[in-house]
């Protein structure tokens, strides 16, 4: 190393090191400042609006929607302690599972 290359700083010899240290910082800045943002907007064509959700209660045999979706319940059966059809697919259940049709 000459003297002039001992007089520059880290930084300043180590300019890869330093430009990938720089993303990262800026990477970490950028991901910290961003998103958290839980609230929906939906555009109802002549605005915008933000969802509030509300859980509705359907009955069984009553149609109910989550979005594009709709779904009607014909039975529920709880108290089941294992699901599945044979001992590599079967699950145990921590408490009991409730089977929905």
């Amino acid at each position: 190393m000459t003297d002039r290359q001992k007089q520059r700083n880290w930084f300043a010899r180590h300019k890869i090191l330093t430009g990938i240290a720089a993303f990262i910082v800026l990477i970490a800045i950028v991901g910290a400042t961003s998103g958290g943002d839980t609230k929906k907007t939906e555009n109802n064509g002549g605005g915008t609006k933000t969802a509030t959700s509300q859980a509705t209660t359907a009955k069984i045999g009553e149609p109910a929607r989550d979005g594009k979706f709709e779904f009607t319940i014909s039975a529920v059966k709880c108290g089941e302690t294992t699901i599945g059809t044979n001992e590599y697919l079967q699950e145990k259940a921590q408490g009991q599972f409730c089977r929905v049709s």
